[in-house]
């Protein structure tokens, strides 16, 4: 509110700063009494919050007819209810309905054959006496509908859905939306929301869910809430498709600007894989002369990575990248984090010889280098395959926090102004 730059905690928006608009110092307590009133509402729960106060109203007497009450108010079945909104169809007049008074109300007070609407004027436009008037609930965007395909969509979770948005499949078999198998790239995995500890019986722990298996979507830490009228943790606030729910995700800032585009240089890197795999064997077993280890699975894990990497060159961004970090993070390389991260990093050592279509001079394998001088690789290249390489090597920093496997999370993250048909999950 005062035009200072804020570090950002995430990459989905970007702050607006606009000199030309100052708020003063009431402005900056009426907003900050506001956030008291959230933050108390989550530590103390919804009791804490101040009553509402609506403030002066603006009055609209409407003829019944002489039936006590109009149609739609009728007091078994009322239609005109607070927070709806009413219009005059001449002046275009438009308020939110505070308050609905009936005639043939005993608690109440109003004109002859008349009810009367409180109001909040959402617009400087008076209504007109004797206009026609209709009430609605507001939509705050434009509908929407979208229409999918038959087919199998594998995507990262959660997908977010707007207010006013549908989602129809072609058919509800033939329209399938599956999980992709890697640790979820969805830019809404860091949602921070409320869970409840307890759902149909299954909860995060063992020894208190009806299955005996702790439910993985089920926190059990986090920003409990406490029932104010039990006073028992019933929930839990966080971002709870992290593998740490209590803090940020984190799967480090390498490579976010690759441009991708380097298809002469994933190229010679396809001609070279088996060279790469074979020196990046050759240099563990030079360097830990001792250690046990699978050469058979390093040799598959290494060509994962190289397959990655050439992908996220050719295309842009580092989702393949991503998608190996998440692999090694699950403990696949337990006690052997060191090596196994050096042995990827050596990556970096081999790759500038093989793009320049020079030998590499530290040579320990049997397998050929592939030169290739009909193909010349682009420029900053190594720059971006080598924050590739670190991409995937951040799976071992102390500070890393993924978001799961889309395996484990919703599909969707919407609310009750969507509805979703047509198509299995």
């Amino acid at each position: 509110l005062q035009n200072n730059t804020v570090t950002a905690l995430q990459t989905v928006y970007s702050q607006s700063i606009d000199s030309g608009q100052v708020v003063d110092a009431t402005g900056l307590n009426s907003v900050n009494a506001k956030f008291v009133i959230v933050v108390g509402i989550i530590n103390d729960g919804v009791f804490t919050a101040p009553a509402t106060v609506d403030g002066s109203v603006y009055e609209v007497n409407i003829a019944n007819g002489g039936n006590g009450h109009v149609d739609q108010g009728n007091p078994t079945n009322t239609d005109i209810l607070p927070g709806k909104t009413v219009r005059g169809k001449t002046s275009g007049a438009i308020g939110k309905i505070i308050a609905f008074n009936y005639e043939s109300d005993a608690l109440t007070t109003t004109p002859a054959n008349q009810d009367q609407l409180q109001l909040q004027l959402l617009e400087p436009l008076e209504f007109i006496a004797g206009e026609a008037l209709e009430y609605a609930n507001t939509v705050n965007r434009a509908e929407a509908t979208i229409f999918v395909e038959s087919g199998r969509y594998f995507e990262d979770f959660p997908i977010k859905v707007p207010a006013n948005t549908s989602i129809k499949g072609d058919e509800f078999r033939r329209c399938i939306i599956a999980p992709n198998d890697r640790s979820s790239q969805s830019p809404w995995a860091n949602t921070y929301f409320y869970r409840d500890l307890e759902f149909d019986n299954l909860t995060g722990n063992p020894a208190t869910s009806v299955t005996g298996y702790a439910d993985t979507n089920i926190p059990t830490t986090g920003g409990g809430y406490v029932d104010p009228l039990t006073g028992n943790v019933v929930g839990y606030f966080g971002k709870h498709y992290l593998t740490d729910n209590t803090i940020d995700v984190n799967v480090g800032n390498s490579a976010l600007t690759n441009p991708g585009g380097f298809t002469k240089a994933g190229k010679l890197l396809t001609k070279n894989k088996l060279f790469i795999i074979e020196e990046v064997i050759q240099y563990i077993d030079a360097t830990y002369p001792s250690l046990s280890y699978s050469a058979t699975k390093c040799r598959r894990d290494t060509g994962f990575i190289i397959d990655g990497i050439i992908k996220d060159l050719n295309t842009g961004g580092r989702a393949e990248s991503l998608k190996n970090q998440g692999a090694y993070y699950v403990g696949s390389v337990a006690g052997q984090v060191t090596e196994t991260s050096a042995a990827i990093n050596y990556i970096k050592t081999i790759t500038p010889s093989i793009l320049a279509n020079t030998a590499f001079g530290a040579k320990l394998g049997a397998v050929a280098q592939i030169i290739d001088t009909s193909i010349t690789s682009e420029a900053s290249v190594q720059t971006n395959l080598d924050a590739l390489v670190d991409v995937i090597r951040f799976a071992f920093n102390g500070s890393y926090n993924p978001p799961k496997n889309n395996k484990l999370l919703d599909v969707f993250m919407c609310g009750d102004a969507t509805r979703i048909s047509n198509v299995s999950v």
